[in-house]
């Protein structure tokens, strides 16, 4: 097997790729390494393409909430102000697959919904714990 970029093989980034998906906090400096890897995940469709860039995204902003050193103002803020403030501590303590899912529940309220419904949101489905309430986050969409 060959190695790549930063010291990762081919197996061991599918593995962390597939890891990473239910990991709350994962180790950082282990996740900055395979971020910084030049490998790429082979889709064989839009929708697949689409969810490995959304996925991808999702831990670039898990890395920043883990890595982001909260100011004193930050350490009293609610998800909703942390989200309007563009701090990424909103996502401390989700799982990567849990904010791709509030991204795009982002994105369809901005588009049929209020700003007020999208800081709701993050005060209302989301959890202390960071665990996202799904029957209430689809709601959103009726």
């Amino acid at each position: 097997m060959s190695t790549i970029t930063n010291n990762l093989t081919a197996q061991e980034w599918t593995t962390l790729y597939e890891t990473f998906k239910t990991k709350k906090n994962p180790d950082t400096d282990v996740l900055q390494r395979f971020l910084d890897a030049k490998y790429t995940k082979k889709s064989t469709t839009p929708d697949r393409d689409a969810y490995h860039y959304a996925y991808m995204r999702a831990l670039r902003v898990k890395l920043e909430s883990l890595t982001h050193e909260p100011s004193p103002i930050e350490k009293t803020m609610t998800r909703s102000q942390l989200y309007s403030t563009d701090s990424p501590l909103w996502a401390l303590d989700m799982r990567p697959r849990d904010i791709i899912e509030i991204v795009e529940a982002v994105t369809w309220l901005k588009r049929y919904g209020t700003e007020q419904q999208i800081l709701n949101m993050f005060d209302d489905i989301i959890d202390f714990n960071g665990k996202v309430n799904y029957p209430r986050l689809n709601d959103i969409y009726q």
